[in-house]
């Protein structure tokens, strides 16, 4: 399903076999089972594919309820053909190729484990699966996104590699992405506000004999729920090059002997951890004796140290007061969360159908998809706290988040109260990283933690002192400094060429040359020229000698046009400016003071 591929856009197409048309005839009428029925419509799309999305038949061997750290198929699965190269120019494409592969070799024997029964919803504690084949695939090249017309920013295409490479996590991150779509999956999907899994996929090929000859690596960076089928984002494992694209293409064409699955269980650990702290606040929020507090949205944050956040509305009347009254409020919110995980209350899915009664009375988030039918998955913390659907990975015990904590709580917007959490691990690191902070803090300041905050108030204050003192200072030097160069002026017919010295910044030339200005327009009578004055400071530090800096030329606005880029050029530099004021930085401030006084003379 791709609306952006038309019958306009100059690709060839194939009509619709009768096996094909049957099949979407049947994809039509056929009412989802009940394991497949997670967020999922009840009508399917297919459209006629290009030739080159032929398969061989999958296995029908599925097997991944053993529960443990690994669960493994106990038959043995039939090699399968992935396909002949299929590339696309883009991710969607390349997204919507590999779901309609995988869509169409799984129709006969059902093996696509549809999102909402996945290996990893079942038991959120497994990190590895063996036994999955591959259903489909697609390759494609993960360019930088950029505008037209837009300036590009020193260093960014560097920044976006590192960016790269870290995702990645490889010596030098390629390109080159491959949408994959496996049978069943131990990495979940991004979705219900839940970042997807990241690890590592090995298929082992089909060779000559008993032994396989070939051994496919990818890295698994992301994965997307595409209207029910899990597409795992992958990239070949190290630094692939433009040329080894076609090998790559060849060894997926190839039969898949096994496929084995890892993830990274410290990432799916956290993500988990923090989901389950969001449920659990929101849940307790959301009761009676808080007030019946909304989620209106929330972010698990990226990152081992960034925390968490949970938009609650607390009303108009609430959101008026101070922000201290709802942070009372949400601290008695996660004091009843943290005596819920002494309690190791059970957090378990369930399924549940949405035209039932206890769907009505009991489930919490009740908006649902248009179109949507069959049961549900829902997850549930024990003794009545809550009931609410969700499609992500949970812990089955509360006790798991070890503690909650709420740390800073801000108003957002109209009724809304932004409070940031960690939970679990995520909560450790944070704590250390603050402890870490605040022992740097004690060590600077030269006092124990609990005068820290008044001991830097006192600091800010005698800062906002020296700076009304340093402000007078600088007017008083400024008049001073603004009649010598207004009588260098009248000595030279109205120009001024001056070196400031050293670190001198653009907002005291702009000061002075203001201050020059006023002393000859009130010594002058009537109308005439304005004084042209050229300014300029050297940078502090360096190996330039003194030549690199910054400079101001002041006057009026037609010869400051004139000559402002001849003064940029004998300075070594560039600048820009308008309504007779032209500034810039250059490369040889000192040299080029006597050429820029003679420009001006002229």
């Amino acid at each position: 399903p791709n609306p952006q591929r038309d019958d306009n856009d100059g690709r060839p197409r194939r009509r619709m076999t009768r096996n094909r048309a049957l099949f979407a005839a049947l994809l039509l009428r056929r009412a989802p089972s009940p394991s497949s029925a997670f967020l999922v419509p009840a009508v399917g799309r297919l459209r006629p594919s290009p030739s080159y999305f032929t398969t061989r038949p999958p296995p029908s061997a599925r097997n991944h309820r053993s529960i443990g750290m690994t669960a493994a198929a106990t038959s043995s699965a039939a090699p399968v053909a992935a396909g002949p190269p299929a590339f696309f120019p883009t991710r969607d494409e390349a997204h919507a190729a590999a779901a309609e592969m995988a869509l169409e070799a799984s129709s006969s024997q059902k093996t696509l484990a549809r999102c909402g029964d996945l290996a990893c919803q079942h038991d959120s504690f497994l990190r590895s699966l063996e036994g999955s084949s591959v259903l489909g695939w697609a390759l494609y090249e993960d360019k930088p996104s950029g505008g037209k017309g837009k300036k590009k920013k020193k260093g960014g295409g560097k920044q976006k590699k590192d960016q790269a490479h870290k995702a990645g996590g490889g010596d030098a991150a390629s390109p080159l992405r491959c949408a994959l779509v496996l049978s069943d999956s131990v990495f979940f999907p991004e979705g219900g506000g839940q970042p997807a899994d990241r690890g590592r996929i090995v298929l082992h090929l089909e060779g000559d004999g008993e032994k396989s000859d070939g051994i496919v690596e990818l890295d698994v960076l992301d994965g997307i729920n595409l209207d029910g089928t899990c597409i795992l984002t992958c990239r070949p494992e190290g630094s692939v090059k433009d040329a080894a694209r076609d090998d790559l293409a060849n060894q997926l064409g190839r039969s898949v002997v096994s496929v084995k699955q890892e993830i990274d269980w410290s990432l799916r650990f956290d993500h988990m951890t923090q989901h389950s702290a969001q449920h659990l606040l929101s849940a307790i929020a959301a009761s009676d004796e808080f007030g019946n507090l909304y989620t209106s949205s929330f972010s698990l944050g990226r990152g081992e140290a960034v925390t968490s956040y949970i938009d609650f509305v607390v009303g108009d009347e609430l959101y008026a007061k101070d922000i201290e009254e709802s942070r009372s409020l949400l601290r008695r919110v996660e004091e009843r969360a943290n005596e819920c995980i002494r309690r190791n209350l059970p957090m378990t899915p369930r399924y549940i159908d949405p035209e039932s009664e206890e769907f009505a009375e009991k489930v919490r988030s009740r908006v649902l998809p248009e179109g949507l039918t069959g049961p549900l998955r829902l997850v549930e913390i024990g003794d009545g706290i809550d009931l609410n659907t969700c499609c992500g990975t949970h812990v089955p015990s509360l006790a798991h988040l070890q503690s909650i904590q709420l740390f800073r709580m801000e108003k957002v917007k109209g009724g809304v109260v932004r409070a940031h959490f960690a939970a679990a691990e995520r909560l450790r690191r944070i704590s250390a990283a603050m402890y870490d902070r605040q022992a740097k803090f004690t060590a600077m300041l030269c006092s124990v933690e609990e005068d820290h905050v008044e001991r830097v108030a006192k600091m800010l204050d005698d800062k906002i002192q020296k700076e009304k003192e340093m402000k007078g200072v600088v007017e008083k030097l400024c008049a001073l400094q603004a009649g010598d160069v207004a009588r260098e002026c009248r000595e030279s017919g109205g120009v001024a060429a001056v070196d400031l010295g050293v670190g001198v910044d653009m907002g005291y030339m702009m000061q002075l040359s203001s201050a020059v200005k006023e002393i000859i327009e009130s010594e002058q009578e009537g109308d005439s020229d304005a004084p042209l004055l050229l300014f300029m400071s050297s940078t502090d530090g360096g190996d330039s000698k003194g030549e690199e800096g910054a400079f101001l030329l002041t006057g009026d606005a037609g010869v400051v046009d004139r000559l402002g880029k001849n003064v940029a050029e004998a300075l070594g530099g560039r600048g820009g400016g308008k309504n007779g004021r032209f500034q810039g930085k250059g490369t040889q401030i000192k040299s080029g003071l006597k050429e820029s006084r003679r420009l001006l003379r002229d």
